[in-house]
Order: C-alpha cells, then structure tokens, then sequence
C-alpha cells in the first residue's frame, strides 16, 4: 500500500500531511496519547504539591526565566514506517486505511 492510498473514510489522515500525497518526503508525528499523559501526570503532580516531571530546563525562554518543559520526542513518519508507527502503535486501525 502506498503512502498516497492511505485515506480515512475517503479523507487525509492529518497527521500524514502533505506526505500522503508524494508531495513530501516525511512528516513529523507526537502521539497525542502520550501528550495527554504526560499533561495529566504533571497537572496531578501540581495540583497535588508534588514535583513536576520535566526533562528539559533551557530550550523555553519566554523573556522572563526558562520554562520547565516536558519534551515529546518526535518521531519522523515516512513511507518506510508509517505502517509501524501509526498503525502497529495502535493510534490507528487498519480498517481506517481500507
């Protein structure tokens, strides 16, 4: 299957881009599953008066101090590991690509 083919319900998966198309070599893609974990775990963590996880204390200057982050790595998505990024990675479901 190619990268071009994959379409949910007839429509570009978003997160594919413009790479569903040929029209770029990749994409770049954070599952937001882990996003929403980690935002959960550090709003806990907060509210609750204890130490929130960051892995990273220098690259966010808002002109005022650096702002602890926690930082998703992201993974390149190309026609080489879509299949085993967004679909063995349970984001999405096969039948969406049929």
């Amino acid at each position: 299957m190619l990268l071009a083919d994959a379409k949910v319900r007839h429509q570009r998966i978003g997160h594919l881009g413009e790479a569903d198309l040929g029209e770029q070599y990749s994409t770049i893609f954070k599952d937001t599953r882990d996003l929403a974990r980690v935002t959960a775990d550090m709003v806990d963590a907060a509210l609750s008066g204890k130490e929130v996880t960051v892995n990273d204390t220098k690259t966010y200057n808002n002109g005022v101090r650096v702002v602890p982050s926690y930082l998703l790595k992201p993974v390149v998505v190309d026609k080489s590991n879509w299949e085993k990024v967004l679909i063995d990675g349970g984001y999405y479901k096969r039948s969406q690509f049929d």
